[in-house]
């Protein structure tokens, strides 16, 4: 089918003797009209290249100035993420709430990915925070449960390695062979998870201490054998773990 753009006749520059200029004006005015699509996306690229700016062809939502997600929205986008929904269903079933068609909310799916890591990084914060409140809770409860902390220059937290009081006095008594271990990973902070286990009398596994780390580096495992060696009270007479030469540089330390 032939699509057809009316020009009016009206909007076009005239010349002195009253003939039609069908020339293109260099600045847009309104009430401007084209012959098709194409030829007002040709105009308008060329004033945009010219004035120092760029368009493109399509609806207002790909431009990042005009997308927002509201406050009411951004508390729908994560209760319905609460429920399991992935991005796209999120997207689906608020188009179907306000009975809208795809494409047409004010935000698009990478704007909700943005809102995830922002609510990620808020509630990380929080979750340091409360962790070394519990820390030093459990510290005043009982002068057994060890712990220590380092904070990087912007005053986060980088490594943490606690103890709790039970597992420290299993140490006492079989913390002569220690296995250290960093092949976990906390999904949810991208930390390595460390963990100092043991085994009892009885043969069975026993969990002696823990760390998140911000890094693997050799700075870090020098920081945590040495934090680890002083609040237990003692070395233990072997560590087994595996062949990363950063740890096996600083248990030689």
């Amino acid at each position: 089918m032939q699509r057809h753009i009316l020009l009016d006749l009206n909007k076009l520059p005239v010349e002195e003797h009253g003939q039609v200029n069908n020339a293109i004006p260099e600045e847009p005015f309104v009430g401007q009209c084209f012959l098709s699509e194409e030829e007002a996306l040709v105009f308008y690229q060329s004033y945009a290249r010219k004035n120092g700016f760029s368009v493109r062809k399509g609806r207002f939502v790909f431009l990042p100035s005009y997308r927002n997600i509201k406050l009411e929205d951004e508390k729908r986008i994560l209760l319905l993420k609460e429920g399991g929904l992935s991005v796209t269903q999120i997207m689906r079933v608020m188009e179907l709430e306000r009975g809208l068609r795809h494409g047409e909310l004010p935000f698009l799916n990478n704007d909700i990915h943005n809102l995830f890591a922002k609510n990620h990084k808020l509630h990380s914060q929080n979750d340091a925070r409360e962790l070394l409140e519990y820390c030093k809770s459990a510290k005043n409860d009982d002068p057994n449960f060890q712990y220590a902390f380092t904070l990087d220059s912007e005053n986060r937290l980088e490594h943490i390695f606690w103890c709790h009081a039970h597992c420290f006095e299993l140490y006492q008594k079989y913390g002569d062979a220690v296995v250290f271990d960093t092949t976990y990973k906390v999904n949810s902070y991208d930390m390595p998870f460390g963990i100092f286990v043991g085994i009892d009398n009885n043969g069975r596994t026993i969990l002696l201490g823990c760390a998140l780390l911000r890094n693997e580096k050799l700075i870090t495992f020098e920081w945590l054998f040495k934090k680890f060696t002083l609040l237990m009270k003692k070395s233990p007479k072997t560590i087994l773990t595996d062949q990363d030469p950063w740890m096996k540089q600083a248990i030689e330390k």
